[in-house]
């Protein structure tokens, strides 16, 4: 994982279990980084690096201070805040978030820690997701995944590709399981998925050990739509539908995989409502 810069930005009271958290504010890559998440759709330009929070306890960075001891034994380290720095107020909670933040910052002009295994370790994202495509046979499934991994990083400027027939290259490269993680970062939140699915609803799938699902259908094949209606009523896994058209009659709930973009979208969506399953 490459750093640009760690700061702490805030503090939270988190109620179970009953502590205190602090949101660490990470600018920079992971090697699976999908390059979506590095486009600024209000500015429609491209950054260098994404940003993400972990929320954190202060036990959890004095283990990660204690990691890195013992990984860079001959680097020396920025030292820790004290245990006994009174936090049982607004002012010592703040006093902390700021010491916290001044050893980061010192941390980030060690070279050696940047590139450090215990470092990259302490910012893995905190979710890891299995993720299925589902639909009726030879409607095109798969045309859903390769767009989804087909997204390329452009410069600033260049925008995003659109497919103007809302088809997708055929490439074959691509087997029914896309086995390499591809992270995400959705409202501030690093994710990994792990396991990207395609699976036909004439198969006898246990759906399980999935986390989402998108739900893929098509006009040329119109009992491709109640399928995946059916499959939905019987199962209770966060899932979304999209259409394979270029301009079908959407419901509220359904997207449209007319670009590369709305791909990214539907990917991104299941995230986020797993997400706030998560938080709750």
């Amino acid at each position: 994982m490459y750093f640009a810069d760690i700061s702490v930005t805030s503090y939270r009271l988190k109620a179970r279990p009953r502590c205190i958290q602090y949101g660490i504010t990470v600018r920079g890559l992971t090697p699976y980084l999908h390059p979506m998440c590095l486009y600024d759709s209000d500015s429609h330009l491209s950054r260098d690096v994404a940003v993400f929070t972990h929320w954190k306890r202060f036990s959890a960075i004095v283990q990660l201070h204690k990691a890195l001891q013992t990984e860079l034994t001959q680097t020396p380290l920025p030292r820790l805040p004290r245990h006994w720095l009174p936090v049982r107020s607004q002012a010592g909670f703040q006093a902390r978030q700021r010491k916290l933040n001044e050893y980061f910052a010192a941390l980030m002009e060690v070279e050696k820690a940047k590139h450090s295994i215990a470092l990259s370790a302490f910012f893995q994202p905190i979710l890891r997701l299995t993720l299925r495509v589902a639909g009726t046979p030879g409607i095109g499934k798969m045309r859903i995944v390769e767009a989804f991994f087909n997204v390329k990083h452009h410069k600033e400027g260049d925008g995003l590709p659109q497919l103007q027939t809302g088809q997708f290259m055929e490439s074959g490269v691509y087997p029914d399981r896309a086995d390499l993680p591809v992270d995400l970062v959705v409202d501030q939140a690093l994710v990994r998925i792990n396991l990207i699915e395609v699976v036909g609803l004439a198969q006898d799938v246990d759906f399980e050990d999935t986390d989402g699902i998108i739900f893929a259908f098509s006009e040329v094949v119109p009992a491709s739509l109640e399928a995946v209606r059916q499959k939905r009523r019987e199962i209770d896994v966060d899932s979304a539908v999209m259409a394979l058209d270029e301009g079908p009659n959407l419901s509220q709930g359904q997207f449209s995989a007319t670009s590369m973009s709305d791909v990214y979208t539907v990917f991104e969506y299941l995230v986020r409502r797993h997400l706030r399953r998560e938080r709750r």
